[in-house]
């Protein structure tokens, strides 16, 4: 740690205190917390040298609409893992009522399947609305 503040401090030796305003502080603060700079000093110099600032925004309306994706992927792969397994016991069975069963067990795994990708077509339906322009 302390070798990398030796390093800032000697390519960048000069210091110019200013005053700025509370509004433009805010400002800045505002900017800082959205961008992908780590201090303000940083995020100053790239002004001062009119570099770009890459700032990083969030909708917050698309969070649960995330989370509810994320969500329903776990599921679909849960159930997917499922149907491995029976399908594998499906193989190694040698008795046919035990099969039988088994096909209706992969059945009401697809029917969960397909009702999983029916919440997902809606999910996106929901997407598509927020993101066509109107």
């Amino acid at each position: 740690m302390e070798n990398v503040s030796k390093k800032s401090k000697e390519l960048l030796p000069h210091i110019i205190p200013i005053r700025i305003s509370e509004t433009k502080f805010t400002e800045f603060k505002s900017l800082l917390a959205s961008s992908r700079c780590r201090s303000m000093s940083e995020m100053l110099r790239k002004i001062l040298d009119n570099r770009k600032i890459i700032i990083e925004t969030r909708d917050i309306t698309l969070q649960d609409i995330t989370e509810e994706l994320g969500l329903v992927r776990k599921e679909i792969h849960a159930i997917g893992v499922n149907i491995n397994q029976v399908t594998r016991s499906f193989h190694s069975e040698k008795y046919p009522e035990q099969r039988l069963l088994q096909v209706m067990d992969i059945t009401r795994l697809y029917q969960q399947t397909d009702q999983k990708v029916t919440r997902l077509f809606t999910i996106i339906s929901k997407l598509a609305e927020q993101w066509s322009p109107k």
